[in-house]
């Protein structure tokens, strides 16, 4: 073993000093090693050799003899525990199993410099700040102040100032993470998680782990699993107890229920809840401290637990706030794209309505039967253009306002297409384009009929609407798995680019354009058919290449 042969190094060069040789200490002020409050002690330079020490070092296991602070403990001397720590973890730091002391680092022991501050070493599970004063050429007076507590508020406060900028620019998990992390630095654990517990203070769900635990000891499903919490194991007795828990003997609880597959080794673990008012809200964990936990430790924790929760509140109430803010944009956007169909897209086929009533009432006398035929057939097509608008303006609006009625039943498919298109065939026929049907006649969908109709009437006007004199418009159904029929329009039309495509059903971005014959199109149709769909349970999805031609599909239940 490595210790092992430090160990015997050290051993040799110790017994072959001499510290009496010379009298190397005659002269010096021992008064003044015994009055320094800090482990204390006389080096001398050439060989680095204790030469005297004071009772706080000693009582550290200091001894005149020793050679540069460095006294490494023998394999048997390290508990059943620490090793098992050791092998769980090889990553961890040698020095926090088998160091007895380092104040100072062989290569850093000696400065030429009288009073430098060697950086902050680790020693006895403390923090030391290390100096060295030159009382001689050959004599060195070395002492270490612990600085354990001023470093740790130190490294809180840092930690906390970190946790609220890291929360400006990362999201709710990460920001569990970082705080697990963070937890984990602090307190020396080699595992952490977070998790929420539900509203029905019955269940918890795993939000995070930190990164450390996830990286290199825990392979186990987690994050976004919900646990009963009767049912979970010793890491959640911090909410049976409402208060935090400290297992330093892991494995002599009785009621531990086992880790899953690919869950980490656990020798010891501390667990706090987040507490508002009568409510647990969350748990956070820490684990695997290569010594145990203690009420400092419990501080740590509970403040970054709190910490983050308050946090995370806060970005939750954000994001609702956004979330809102995102709403009355699209409420907002809808608003003006209603106005605006209303004020322009309404008004133009009323406008030219009002155009050939006015040339009927004023020129009929002097027109001839085929002129006021023609006239008429014109008035029939802008008062159903007129009409469909309508239908479709008032059945949004009603499905905005949540009182669009909805009332599914089984029904034959082909039969209700036939119906839907009764409309459709005459302008299709004025454009001499072909209409197919490809549905079987036994095909059942389970749907409310009048939001059935809409949505082939308006997918079927569209494909009307955007296909050349002499195209074809085919509508095909099919059974589908999961108990769903798909019923799809295709047409041979002017097909849509990939901005089209992906606007089709958005409100807030006018992605409309006119026909092949110049009819009016507002776009209203199309999200209407998305809202009828959706509301059956469906989806409504669009293919299409420019000058060849589109397809839209759209799902319905099959049956109840």
């Amino acid at each position: 073993m490595q210790a092992n042969a430090a160990l015997k190094i050290e051993t040799e060069k110790n017994n072959a000093v001499n510290i009496n040789d010379q009298n190397p200490l005659s002269g010096f002020n021992e008064t003044l090693l015994s009055s320094l409050p800090y482990p204390a002690m006389y080096i001398r330079r050439k060989d680095r050799v204790v030469l005297a020490v004071n009772k706080i070092a000693a009582e550290l296991g200091v001894k005149p003899g020793g050679y540069c602070w460095r006294e490494f403990q023998k394999e048997e001397n390290i508990s059943e525990e620490e090793k098992k720590i050791a092998a769980l973890y090889p990553d961890v730091v040698p020095s926090q199993f088998n160091i007895k002391c380092a104040f100072c680092r062989s290569d850093q022991c000696f400065s030429e410099v009288a009073g430098q501050n060697i950086p902050e070493l680790h020693a006895f599970g403390q923090i030391w700040n290390t100096y060295w004063i030159k009382v001689s050429d050959d004599i060195f007076l070395h002492y270490a102040v612990n600085i354990t507590e001023d470093n740790q508020i130190e490294r809180i406060n840092y930690a906390r100032l970190h946790l609220f900028d890291f929360a400006e620019n990362h999201p709710l998990d990460e920001l569990l993470e970082e705080t697990l992390n963070q937890a984990e630095t602090i307190t020396g654990s080699l595992i952490g998680f977070f998790h929420f517990v539900e509203e029905d203070q019955k269940n918890l769900t795993l939000q995070n782990w930190s990164t450390r635990t996830k990286k290199d000891y825990c392979r186990a499903e987690g994050k976004g699993m919900n646990y009963e919490i009767t049912l979970a194991g010793v890491w959640v007795d911090c909410i049976r107890e409402r208060h935090a828990v400290i297992h330093n003997d892991y494995s002599s609880l009785e009621h531990k229920k086992g880790l899953p597959p690919g869950h980490a080794a656990v020798i010891r673990e501390m667990v706090v809840p987040v507490i508002r008012g009568s409510k647990i809200m969350a748990i956070v964990g820490v684990g695997n401290k290569p010594t145990n936990y203690n009420e400092k430790d419990l501080e740590v924790v509970t403040l970054f637990a709190d910490l983050a929760w308050d946090i995370a509140e806060r970005k939750k109430a954000e994001l609702e706030i956004k979330l809102k803010n995102d709403e009355l944009q699209k409420i907002n956007a809808e608003k003006d794209k209603f106005f605006s169909i209303i004020a322009h897209d309404l008004r133009g086929p009323f406008s030219g309505f009002m155009g050939l009533t006015d040339l009927l009432a004023e020129g009929c006398a002097n027109m001839t039967s085929d002129e006021i035929q023609k006239i008429g057939e014109l008035l029939r097509g802008s008062a159903s253009n007129l009409f469909g608008l309508l239908e479709n303006l008032l059945s949004w609006s009603r499905m905005q306002r949540g009182i669009m009625p909805f009332e599914p039943v089984s029904q034959v498919l082909k039969s209700k297409v036939e119906e839907g298109m009764a409309l459709v065939i005459e302008g299709a026929l004025k454009k001499e384009i072909t209409i197919g049907y490809d549905i079987s006649d036994e095909l059942i969908a389970f749907a409310d009929s009048n939001m059935l109709l809409a949505i082939i009437r308006n997918l079927a006007f569209n494909a009307v609407k955007f296909t050349p004199r002499g195209g074809n418009i085919t509508i095909s159904a099919k059974e589908r798995a999961n108990h769903l029929v798909e019923i799809s329009v295709k047409d041979t039309g002017i097909g849509m680019d990939q901005f089209k495509i992906d606007n089709l059903f958005r409100l807030d971005i006018n992605s409309s354009r006119k026909g092949t014959e110049g009819e009016i199109s507002t776009g209203l149709g199309l999200i209407l058919c998305k809202d009828f769909v959706e509301k059956h349970g469906g989806k409504l999805w669009v293919e299409s290449i420019e000058n060849i031609g589109s397809t839209f599909y759209f799902t319905l239940p099959a049956k109840e």
